[in-house]
Order: C-alpha cells, then sequence, then structure tokens
C-alpha cells in the first residue's frame, strides 16, 4: 500500500449474514416513519432471529439480541487489539458482524487511548471508548 510512504497492506472481503445496519432502523426512526421502522423490524426478525416472530415483546428481544451480539463483537476486537477507526450507526450491523472497517487498525503495543482514524482527533473511537460507543 502506498500512502505518503510504503506502508504494509492487506485485503479485507465482506462476508456477513446481512447487510442491515444500525444506521437503517435510525433513519427511519428520526424521520418518524414508524410503518417503514416496524416494517424493517419484522424484516430483520425473521431474518437473524426467527425464533421472535411470536414473541409478545418481539421489538424489546430485538433490540436485547442485537446489544449482545454488538458487545460480543466488540469484545472480540477488544481481545485481538482492533480498533474501529469510525463506529457510527452506519458502520455496526444488526447481524453482529464487522462489514465496514472504515479505518482501522490493530495495536501494536497496549495503549487505552489509541485511535486509528485522521478524523478522530478527539479520541471518541479510542480503544478503550468501543463499548461505550457501541451501547
Amino acid at each position: 500500500m502506498f500512502r505518503e510512504d510504503t506502508l504494509p497492506g492487506a485485503v479485507l472481503t465482506r462476508v456477513a449474514a446481512s447487510h442491515l445496519r444500525v444506521g437503517t432502523f435510525q433513519y427511519f426512526a428520526a424521520r418518524g416513519e414508524l410503518d417503514k421502522l416496524r416494517q424493517l423490524a419484522d424484516y430483520t426478525i425473521h431474518r437473524h432471529d426467527p425464533g421472535l416472530v411470536d414473541h409478545p415483546d418481539r421489538y424489546v428481544e430485538l433490540l436485547r439480541a442485537v446489544a449482545e451480539r454488538q458487545a460480543a463483537l466488540v469484545a472480540r476486537w477488544m481481545h485481538i487489539g482492533f480498533i474501529h477507526g469510525v463506529m457510527n450507526t452506519d458502520n455496526m450491523t444488526i447481524s453482529g458482524e464487522t462489514i465496514d472497517y472504515g479505518p482501522c487498525a490493530f495495536m501494536e503495543a497496549f495503549d487505552p487511548g489509541a485511535v486509528f482514524s485522521s478524523i478522530d482527533k478527539h479520541g471518541r473511537y479510542a480503544y478503550a471508548n468501543q463499548p461505550l460507543i457501541a451501547r
């Protein structure tokens, strides 16, 4: 890879159960489009959590399942020293998989304040902040 200087690089391929993102839910919620939000949630339940289809609190349980998947994902990231550079809602999946890495890196030496994004001037997405941002 060449940027300012020659750097080692790699190729990452996106493979996931789906590409449904938290941001898609956020989009409809922010616009007050509750029918579309409900339709998206029902599709997501059928796709990722079919055991919830007939559950009386299926939307709450979907939220719980998504939170658990994302918490497990961030724990796996942190276990290997992975830093996601931009953990916004467009880069977080409902399936709990990493599909949009954006700027990212693996720490070479432990540093809880390590960031890997040229736009993250204040450490919002620092290594140690990843659980809080995912929440």
